[in-house]
């Protein structure tokens, strides 16, 4: 709460500075060294989102190997071969 920004988007460290308030100022960087976890936390959000970015796309490769293999087997029941063969007829 000590470091969130207002409606303005000042912190309160912004605010004192900008009255020139400098042992408001020097008290909020030493407490923003010690119990400012914003950093942290962003970073670990950041993580987050890049990991289930990195899950989604892995899931629509899925699906999209899978709508390719099902299309291989509809054709090869179609021309009573392996999927196999079909497979290979198609790389020729």
């Amino acid at each position: 709460m000590l470091f969130e920004r207002n409606l303005k988007g000042e912190t309160p460290l912004s605010i004192c500075s900008s009255l020139k308030q400098t042992k408001a100022v020097e008290l909020l960087e030493k407490l923003q060294i010690v119990y400012d976890y914003t950093r942290s936390k962003t970073s670990d959000l950041l993580n987050d989102l890049e990991a289930e970015e990195v899950k989604l796309e892995k899931e629509k490769q899925r699906k999209k190997e899978k709508k390719y293999r099902s299309k291989l087997a509809k054709i090869a029941e179609k021309d009573n071969c392996t999927v196999e063969e079909v497979e290979q007829r198609l790389k020729s």
